[in-house]
């Protein structure tokens, strides 16, 4: 009974106390998510943008020269650690894209911006200012943009329907014959948006205003395992696009090389290794070795996700940005192999021995 009273007596007190004291309530902030950290990234360039286009008659400023004037600073992607703003525009996870309409007809300057933020799988947001730009111009700068989009939609039917492997030039044609222009609306060329002709997309890079040219990526091996598709404006260009991320481009290509390494083992020694970094050719070296004969300036693998140093291990690979090896045996001899490669989510590469010469 004392506890009881001795209570009621203390509560009053403390109310008393509670009262007297002024200071707010702290309010505990929640952090943000990945993607509710891409959208207030994106909001934020834009308000620097806004903020600087007040100060400069309108103008922008030119991403590549203005963009420490106008107060921006690089982002950090939640998903890769990469720097952002990545590219033009945003097409995998994490990605801040800025696309600039810089017009030449009013000397060079930028009178608008388009804005995307890209989350785990999909477009998030898509801030604009585009007012001010001539229409002629602006359908110019859009229609490059389409153009390169389309170009890559057809390169990546191409490929599935070429065991994964991109054209080589728009003349090569797939397992059914066809090739990249095939697969392109009606199997024809593209307008170019600043001529008017049929002349989209060209061999090679983009030289020339309205124009969107296509240009393979081989690996060590020959294998046609990426692409660049750039568009070009009035003063160069304007959108560059890749099959992958950046990281998952490098992750293929590494695969790739590494299957040439292993091919190279074989053809000294008679069948495949068992594994990578101890078994040698006749001549003494590993399969490691020869990869980085193929490499002089690589030392080992770097994991782009994580900037950890490593060697691809046995088995499947099982952590983002990783590739492994994994020997088949046929009565104590390895006779075929897989090479897997992780990208951010999901596989991405899976890669197998040589086909047999036709």
């Amino acid at each position: 009974m004392m506890i009881r009273r001795f209570s009621w007596v203390l509560l009053p007190l403390l109310l008393l106390g509670c009262e007297e004291d002024p200071s707010p309530v702290q309010e505990t902030k929640v952090p943000l998510t990945a993607d509710q950290q891409i959208v207030a990234d994106c909001h934020a360039i834009q308000d620097a943008l806004d903020q600087y286009a007040a100060a400069h008659g309108g103008s922008f400023g030119d991403y590549y020269i203005h963009w420490n004037d106008a107060g921006l600073t690089s982002f950090t992607n939640p998903y890769t650690g990469a720097q952002e703003p990545s590219g033009t525009l945003a097409l995998s996870a994490g990605q801040i894209g800025i696309d600039q309409y810089l017009v030449c007809a009013s000397g060079h300057q930028v009178l608008g911006y388009r804005i995307t933020g890209y989350g785990r799988d999909h477009q998030l947001i898509m801030l604009e200012s585009v007012a001010n730009v001539p229409t002629d111009a602006r359908d110019v700068h859009d229609g490059v943009v389409a153009n390169a989009l389309v170009a890559a939609d057809a390169a990546r039917q191409f490929a599935s329907h070429n065991d994964g492997e991109f054209p080589e030039d728009l003349s090569s044609t797939d397992l059914d014959g066809k090739t990249l222009i095939d697969y392109l609306p009606n199997g024809e060329l593209l307008v170019n948006p600043a001529s008017g002709m049929k002349t989209e997309p060209v061999d090679g890079s983009a030289v020339n205003p309205g124009e969107v040219g296509y240009a393979a990526r081989a690996a060590g091996d020959g294998f046609i395992f990426s692409y660049i598709i750039d568009g070009s404006g009035c003063l160069g260009t304007i959108v560059s696009l890749l099959p992958y991320p950046g990281a998952e481009d490098d992750i293929n290509g590494l695969c790739h090389n590494l299957r040439e390494a292993v091919e190279a083992f074989k053809t000294a020694s008679g069948s495949y290794p068992h594994n990578l970094d101890t078994e040698t050719t006749p001549g003494g070296k590993t399969a490691f070795a020869l990869y980085f004969e193929n490499d002089p300036s690589a030392t080992d693998f770097v994991n782009p996700y994580t900037q950890e140093h490593y060697f691809p291990g046995i088995g499947t690979a099982s952590e983002k940005g990783e590739i492994a090896y994994q020997p088949i045996e046929t009565t104590g001899v390895v006779t075929d192999y897989v090479i897997t490669g992780r990208g951010l989510f999901d596989e991405i590469a899976h890669l197998g021995p040589f086909p047999p010469a036709p």
